[in-house]
């Protein structure tokens, strides 16, 4: 925003979005804000009313302790480093197939294996033609051999 083209309305909705401190408010703004603070005689007060919301909503937040906020930044360090260590150098012993995938393969093994002894004998006496063997060798010379000569 151009320092001149700063409207009223755009003033309110950023220091309602940034708060009424100069130094959280978006660099790329801050210049046209700070402009028309200057510029605009009621600019104060928006930025007071803007100053008394924000320390009634820092009131409201509870203070951490200074020991539980080093001890979280310190769990969040050591969090940090195990990651970057573990994506540089895996561990040999991680096995990346789970045993959930190997019991998954087995059962679905399994039930084709089964499933081959129930339909293999009906597959057989279809395509041998029974227990007929003229017409079982009658169905194979049909279906596997050329008729043309070669």
């Amino acid at each position: 925003m151009d320092k001149q083209m700063m409207q009223e309305k755009d003033f309110i909705d950023l220091i309602a979005a940034y708060g009424g401190k100069p130094e959280q408010w978006p660099d790329d703004k801050r210049d046209a804000m700070l402009a028309f603070r200057t510029a605009t005689p009621h600019a104060e007060a928006l930025l007071g009313r803007e100053a008394g919301l924000d320390a009634w909503l820092d009131d409201l937040l509870p203070q951490p302790e200074a020991t539980l906020q080093d001890r979280l930044e310190a769990q969040m360090r050591a969090a940090l480093s195990e990651t970057k260590t573990a994506s540089v150098y895996p561990p040999r012993s991680q096995n990346p197939i789970s045993r959930q995938f190997y019991a998954s393969a087995f059962t679905a093994l399994a039930a084709c294996f089964v499933g081959g002894f129930i339909a293999a004998p009906v597959a057989i006496d279809m395509l041998t033609g029974g227990a007929d063997l003229l017409a079982s060798l009658d169905i194979i010379s049909d279906a596997f051999l050329p008729i043309e000569p070669l």
